[in-house]
C-alpha cells in the first residue's frame, strides 16, 4: 500500500489480547508488531500483564513507544479503565484492534 505508512502515524492503535481460559488461547503480537515497524505508537493489553509487557518491550525496541495493561476484556469495569488509561498516557486513541479469544 503505497500510504500504509502516512495513514499509520496518524492512529495510535490499541490491542487488546487474550481473554477467557488462558490455557485456550495464546497472545499473538503480530498486527502489532507490524503497525509499528510501519511507525504507530501501540499500547497492548493481555489478561496476563507479563505477556502484554513482552509484546510492549518488543514494541519499544523498535523504537516506538508503547504501553502494556493487563485487562479482563470480558469486565466492563476493566475496558473503561484500559480505555482511560490509554487516553491519559498517550492523549488519544484512534483504532482500537479487538483480537480477543
Amino acid at each position: 500500500m503505497k500510504h500504509a505508512r502516512y495513514v499509520v502515524r496518524r492512529f495510535l492503535p490499541f490491542f487488546p489480547g487474550r481473554a477467557g481460559d488462558r490455557r485456550r488461547t495464546r497472545h499473538r503480537p503480530g498486527i502489532a508488531l507490524a503497525l509499528a515497524r510501519a511507525g504507530a505508537d501501540v499500547a497492548v493489553a493481555d489478561l496476563d500483564p507479563q505477556v502484554a509487557e513482552e509484546t510492549a518491550a518488543a514494541i519499544r525496541s523498535l523504537g516506538r513507544r508503547s504501553l502494556a495493561l493487563g485487562v479482563d476484556v470480558s469486565d466492563g469495569d476493566s475496558v473503561r479503565a484500559m480505555v482511560e488509561r490509554v487516553a491519559t498516557e498517550f492523549g488519544r486513541l484512534d483504532v482500537a484492534v479487538n483480537n480477543a479469544g
